[in-house]
């Protein structure tokens, strides 16, 4: 077991070592363009702004976003009943918490956090192609980054109404 633990961080080293002699770092944007390509793309549009944001450089190593397009994962998920159900009942679960912790953050007007979970929510909608609860909470993430309650007054029933539709659906695709 030590000689295992010894080669990983030695590999580490090796890597983290070939990495700053190139000065970039490589992200693999991997995703399944296949059946969620919205989501795939919506993934690949967040990234885009933020690198342009900092210039395409993170602590000045220069960053470079490569796009994979990962065919089939969700085809080959999707054909594994108890896998889906798996996924889609724990998307479900964590969904009911978020949007439950968002209202407490709401009600408190705690901004930041609300930005922060606006955020969150966006991502694991996007990931399971969920856009309009994506596009949703993205707006919620942009009010509480700017500070503005106000602008949850809308935003905020939108955001549930997405959430109960999501709920329903999920309910029929489970049985």
């Amino acid at each position: 077991m030590k000689n295992i633990i010894v080669r990983f961080f030695a590999l580490l080293f090796y890597c983290c070592a070939a990495q700053s002699l190139a000065n970039t770092i490589t992200i693999y944007h991997d995703a399944d363009y296949s059946i969620h390509a919205e989501s795939a793309q919506s993934m690949s549009m967040g990234f885009k702004p933020a690198l342009a944001e900092v210039n395409d450089k993170i602590q000045g190593y220069d960053v470079k976003l490569v796009t994979r397009d990962h065919r089939g994962n969700s085809k080959r998920m999707m054909g594994e009943e108890s896998l889906m159900r798996t996924v889609a009942e724990a998307f479900v679960l964590d969904m009911n918490g978020m949007v439950e912790q968002l209202k407490t953050y709401v009600d408190g007007g705690d901004m930041q956090n609300v930005g922060a979970l606006g955020h969150k929510i966006k991502g694991a909608a996007s990931a399971m192609g969920r856009t309009a609860l994506s596009a949703t909470a993205l707006q919620i993430e942009q009010a509480g980054k700017a500070e503005q309650p106000e602008r949850l007054d809308e935003t905020l029933p939108l955001l549930e109404q997405c959430y109960d539709e999501l709920q329903h659906a999920m309910r029929e695709l489970l049985g």
